[in-house]
């Protein structure tokens, strides 16, 4: 059985996808719960958010994964921890045009993927550095010429740019990312990077899935296989002695 489910309303409520450990008590955990009913072909979900070109509603579908949202293969990587209860992973380093900003050298990071999430939010150091190096003016007036931001995981790179990161309106530009009180070195990715990437949430096998999300126009004007080609899966370079 494959379930798929529209958003009717830009935040509808704690659902309960996150992992047991996340959950108040078991009841609350939706995904196990339907899973051991054994209403699901299998024990996963796929979240696909749309952007104001599709003019349709974001989708998340439980047991199959929506194979006409993807528009590159799928990169598996396993989850580093379960105990925290988040779908998180190991994080290599964080890039901007490619470029390691060594964040990652002192000690392990981990991404967590996060849907309830409308920025890209983590430690305040880690943050401000990226402010930094992406350097977006409030006036938009580098809007040309602002940098790719990275998320280097295994030897793979999954990169987003300004139209995901940056909100852009008559007011100005805004950079999406929040810094967060907190030492651990988790990276909570949302809205802008799921708008980029179908994540792909796997409990039988313990593991995270990655594709290039197809939406019906890309804002460069290319097609969404070269913007796959370009912003997917290139090496990183540089700052990680």
């Amino acid at each position: 059985m494959c379930l798929g489910i529209s958003i009717m309303y830009p935040f509808d409520g704690i659902v309960g996808l996150g992992m047991p450990a996340l959950s108040r008590s078991k009841d609350y955990n939706f995904l196990g719960n339907i899973a051991e009913a054994r209403q699901l072909q299998k024990d996963r979900f796929a979240v696909w958010l749309s952007k104001q070109v599709d003019q349709e509603d974001a989708e998340i579908s439980f047991g199959e994964i929506p194979m006409n949202r993807l528009s590159s293969d799928i990169v598996w990587f396993p989850l580093s921890s379960t105990v925290s209860g988040l779908w998180q992973v190991s994080l290599k380093d964080l890039t901007v045009n490619l470029v390691r900003q060594g964040l990652c050298k002192k000690q392990a990071c981990h991404v967590a993927f996060d849907t309830g999430t409308g920025v890209i939010a983590g430690p305040k150091h880690i943050i401000d550095v990226l402010k930094q190096e992406l350097n977006v003016a409030t006036d938009c007036s580098n809007w040309d010429e602002l940098p790719a931001l990275g998320v280097e995981l295994g030897d793979r790179v999954f990169n987003i740019e300004k139209y995901e990161y940056v909100q852009k309106s008559s007011e100005g530009c805004f950079v999406q990312l929040v810094a967060l009180d907190t030492e651990l070195p988790t990276i909570y990715l949302g809205t802008p990077f799921l708008e980029r990437y179908v994540t792909i949430y796997d409990r039988v096998f313990l593991r995270m899935g990655l594709a290039f999300a197809l939406h019906k126009a890309e804002p460069t004007g290319e097609s969404t296989q070269d913007a796959a080609q370009r912003l997917m899966g290139r090496q990183a370079l540089g700052k990680l002695e």
